[in-house]
This record gives C-alpha cells, structure tokens and sequence, in this order.
C-alpha cells in the first residue's frame, strides 16, 4: 500500500459510553521517539467529538478509557495536551487516509495497540489482523474483566494489585502490574526492563514480552508507577 502520511485512519465506531471514537495509526514515516517503547507503531484511541484535552476535562475520555482508575488525569502517564492532541487534531484536518484493511500494512513492522486509549473497544478482528501481521506487537487494556475474552491472545491485562493479578491470571491473562513504591514483586512476576528502575536496558521493541497469549505460568511484568503525573497514583492495596 502506498502512504504518504504519517498517519492512517483504522476504524471509527463507538466508545465504551457509545459516544464516537477513532482509531488512528502513526509512525508510518517517521518513527516514534518514545525513549520507553522505541520505534513502534502507535495507534491512538481517541474521541471523535470532542478534543482528548476536553474530554479528560469533562470525564468524557470514558469513551475511550472505560473504567480505567487513572483517567481523568489522576496519574495517567500519558499528557494528552501534546501527542493525543497533535493526532486528533492531524484527524480533525484530514491529514490521515482511511485504511483499505491491507494488513501489508503492518507487515514486518512492531506495532503498539494503545498508546493512548484502551484498544479493547476496537473490532477484535482488526486487533487480529494487524497483530498478525505485525512483527511483533504491544498491548494492554484496563478492561479485562469484562471485554471479549479472546483479546487475551494480544493484549496484556493491566493490574495494580495482587488480587486483580490473581484473578487475571485465572482468567487466561498474562499481566502488567503497576506496583505501589516499596511492595516486592510477587512470585512470577519480573521488572520491566524498559522501565526506570530498571535503567530503560530494553525499550518495549526490544523486549516484546507484553504481547499478550494466554498465561500458562510464564513470569509477568511489573513496573513502578511512571509518567509525569506518577506522584498523584493513589494505588490500592490488595
């Protein structure tokens, strides 16, 4: 498929609240430069209606987080005033092309499902399609409990205690675990290695351990709360 863009335009439908969403891929041409993930593909899950800065502002980023407890700007690692705003307003002005669902697309190429966004409103035969192309791929949802089981092949279920870890884990998921600062790795569970505390040894291209599949007793990973807004995590204890 012949691109031009940066950027293209995967899907559009209806958020977790049934408000409008949009599915937006970058890096295309010019990769990522997130010292954490490295040269991924990044698909944006944004709202369709109203600004990402507007909807955090307003509690409508529901649409896309669900039930995520970070939302709202209560620790998300994710400043949506500078790239979920550069995006959604690139969509805004048309600089992105529609898909033709040409998975040569992803081809060869590493790809990270929800750079912003939680990738488990998409269409699971999208997530299939393009992770199957891919080369390899990242992802995590919040939505774990509740979302069409199968996404477990290709996402991570995101955690924050031990409890929900092991009720993931029962359920078929493989975990990524937000720690609280000072609590121990559980047994089965590994630090990050393109994390801080693990001085960013791997990025997230390197590493691909977050890929998703179904947990038959492999090691997951754990992270320390990360981001600019890191110090507002409130994080449960059990």
């Amino acid at each position: 498929m012949a691109n031009r863009s940066n950027g293209m335009v995967l899907w559009q439908g209806q958020g977790f609240n049934a408000a409008a969403v949009v599915a937006v891929l970058t890096g295309l041409l010019r990769p990522s430069s997130n010292r954490k993930t490295g040269q991924l593909l990044q698909v944006w899950v944004l709202p369709a209606d109203v600004s990402p800065v507007e909807a955090v502002r307003t509690g409508r980023d529901d649409a896309v987080c669900g039930g995520c407890r970070y939302r709202g700007g209560q620790g998300c690692y994710v400043n949506v005033g500078q790239a979920p705003l550069a995006v959604w307003e690139a969509w805004r002005a048309d600089a992105y092309p529609e898909w033709d669902g040409d998975p040569g697309l992803f081809r060869g190429r590493l790809l990270r499902w929800g750079a912003y966004g939680d990738p488990a409103i998409l269409p699971i035969e999208l997530v299939r399609t393009a992770s199957g192309a891919a080369a390899g791929h990242t992802g995590y949802t919040h939505a774990w409990r509740t979302c069409d089981r199968r996404f477990r092949f290709w996402l991570m279920a995101s955690v924050d205690t031990p409890r929900e870890r092991r009720l993931a884990l029962e359920m078929g998921w493989r975990t990524y675990r937000v720690r609280r600062p000072g609590d121990r790795l559980l047994r089965g569970e590994f630090e990050c290695p393109a994390s801080e505390e693990q001085d960013f040894r791997l990025t997230c291209a390197e590493c691909r351990a977050c890929g998703g599949g179904l947990w038959t007793g492999q090691a997951t990973p754990a992270i320390l709360p990360h981001g600019p807004r890191a110090g507002r995590i409130g994080l449960p204890v059990v």
